[in-house]
């Protein structure tokens, strides 16, 4: 699978938002409107919050293509940034996935999610993530960075900021996954 497959979700969900603000009066008004997408070797591990999994290595390019993304825009005071990394391990998704559980518990509740449904009996965390920002708002909806029919991760934070460290599960034996920030706009729950 890709990266540029897997940044499709998050590209999605930027410009469908973006699409959404700027056909609003207050756009046209306010001419503040600012979209960018790119690849950026900016993005590190403490920009993103997680430590990389040992051993793990930056994914495989594929043209022109970076394992790191920055994704963003801005709208007056809104905001929305999505940051990521991909990589690749020997090890198979559950060490990875073990390894990302107590990682992301600095940053409360973790929720495990697998192909955008709460796994266990945690569903939505004390600060009001869940696995789908559907019940939030019917057009913003980031269900992690790949492919949602292999993909399993887990999350913790808040639903305006949170983490995700997400695995595709299409293999038993090795991981690819993608450690991510994201933070939403904090009116993102408001029409």
């Amino acid at each position: 699978m890709s990266r540029a497959r897997m940044r499709a979700p998050a590209l999605a969900a930027a410009a469908s938002l973006a699409c959404l603000l700027a056909a609003t009066p207050a756009a046209h008004a306010q001419n503040n409107f600012d979209l960018s997408v790119h690849a950026s070797s900016d993005v590190t591990p403490a920009t993103i919050g997680l430590p990389v999994y040992p051993g793990a290595k930056l994914a495989a390019k594929h043209g022109d293509d970076n394992a790191a993304f920055d994704i963003g825009f801005a709208f007056g005071d809104t905001r929305l940034r999505l940051e990521g990394i991909g990589y690749d391990s020997d090890d198979p998704p559950d060490r990875v996935l073990e390894f990302y559980r107590k990682a992301l518990s600095r940053y409360g509740d973790v929720l495990e999610c697998d192909h955008g449904h709460a796994v266990g009996s945690l569903s939505v965390t004390s600060s009001g993530l869940r696995c789908s920002d559907k019940g939030r708002r019917e057009d913003l909806n980031i269900n992690g960075h790949f492919d949602s029919s292999t993909s399993h991760d887990l999350r913790a934070g808040s639903p305006e900021e949170f983490r995700i460290a997400g695995v595709d599960g299409s293999s038993s034996k090795s991981s690819h996954f993608v450690i991510m920030y994201v933070k939403t706009p904090k009116d993102a729950g408001s029409k």
